[in-house]
């Protein structure tokens, strides 16, 4: 197996933790702490296999992978995808007092809140620590608070939206209670 496809498969391995990091409300800033070093040195790694050998095409694999990476990144698309096969679950939940914490398709659901009518609040782990509550909130009349922009003051909930009537949510906890 040549350079090129050991840093494609180096990378598709770092990638995997690092999608996963962007997967959940918030970021998982401990897991990209985790896989920065294998990102520096696969960089690191390319930048020297591209000045010693000018291997043409080849060079281009990694930066192809880094690319869409970015692009899926900058789309939400790891959240909105974990979200989309959760969302039943989710759904589900609405109506229905759950003992927490339960699973609801691919995220932990800690708390649920009923909000007010046709308002649901999930906060949903995201095992970090920046002291944020994450959650998802459903809400039949559109957003229920203030939409997220900029840092969050103490306590203050914020939400944006995701998909129809669902919005995801923050609210800063220096406590680390909700």
């Amino acid at each position: 197996m040549g350079v090129a496809a050991w840093l494609a498969v180096a990378a598709i391995l770092a990638a995997i933790p690092t999608v996963t990091a962007f997967s959940v409300p918030g970021v998982r800033y401990s897991l990209l702490a985790l896989v920065a070093p294998a990102w520096v040195g696969i960089t690191v790694a390319w930048a020297v296999w591209i000045a010693r050998e000018r291997p043409g095409r080849a060079g281009a694999l990694l930066p192809a992978i880094v690319l869409i990476l970015g692009v899926a990144v900058i789309l939400e698309l790891p959240l909105r995808v974990r979200f989309a096969i959760s969302r039943p679950a989710f759904e589900e939940m609405i109506g229905h007092q759950r003992y927490m914490p339960s699973q609801q398709g691919l995220f932990v659901v800690d708390v649920q809140r009923f909000t007010g009518p046709g308002e649901v609040e999930f906060t949903v782990r995201n095992g970090d620590i920046d002291q944020v509550a994450w959650g998802f909130s459903y809400s039949l009349d559109g957003p229920p608070g203030k939409p997220i922009d900029g840092p969050l003051p103490v306590r203050e909930q914020r939400y944006r939206h995701l998909d129809g009537n669902w919005y995801l949510w923050a609210i800063y906890s220096p406590d680390s209670t909700y």
